[in-house]
């Protein structure tokens, strides 16, 4: 069974499908960089709550080692849900785990984050993107917004407070309550979605 985890803090009332950040080849090699993962809070929460960990291992090995059947994947009764709030793609087969998630559940939007634009354009240049699949690029670096990708559909931007002050950044993420400002996890006209740094 995939674990679901129950969102808190800024999360709270979202439901998510999350990875392990410890075991995650990609997430070790961003962490030590000068990218927005070296600042990662998932890493440390999950290194903080033993269970969470080897809950997040679980889904390491069910979402990326075989394509799952369909009985096999969760049902939700949720507007919307997110991939990754915790962790990163893992290969071909966590996503398309994720794609057919969203398949079988087709009036909840499926949210996911990942930076992993090779993956992502590999996949959907041959497997059809579902339209309740939202795909959000994660800036890799700190106060520099990426273009937005091949088959994705919004950029989440981080900023420290003296960059977005000195350059007029417009904040449009409040961090406080996700399911309140739902920008992120609707269709809407919102392409760059701006943070400041925690």
């Amino acid at each position: 069974m995939i674990h679901i985890t129950n969102g808190s803090g800024k999360m709270q009332g979202i439901k998510s499908i999350n990875t392990s950040t410890t075991n995650n080849a990609f997430c070790t090699k961003m962490q030590s960089t000068d990218s927005v993962c070296s600042k990662c809070y998932a890493s440390r929460y999950e290194t903080m709550r033993p269970a969470l960990h080897n809950a997040l291992e679980r889904n390491d090995k069910i979402l990326s080692e075989s394509i799952l059947p369909v009985q096999d994947l969760p049902v939700f009764n949720d507007l919307f849900i997110r991939g990754n709030s915790f962790g990163e793609l893992i290969n071909d087969k966590h996503l398309k785990n994720i794609s057919n998630i969203a398949r079988k559940n087709p009036k909840t939007l499926v949210t996911l984050w990942t930076k992993r634009k090779d993956l992502i354009k590999t996949v959907f240049s041959n497997f059809e993107k579902p339209e309740n699949l939202q795909i959000i690029y994660s800036s890799p670096v700190i106060n520099k917004q990426a273009k937005k990708p091949a088959f994705f559909d919004k950029v989440f931007t981080v900023y420290d407070k003296k960059t977005a002050i000195n350059n007029n950044i417009e904040i449009n993420c409040g961090s406080k309550s996700c399911m309140t400002c739902q920008t992120c996890y609707t269709k809407n006209d919102t392409i760059n979605v701006r943070e400041l740094l925690k």
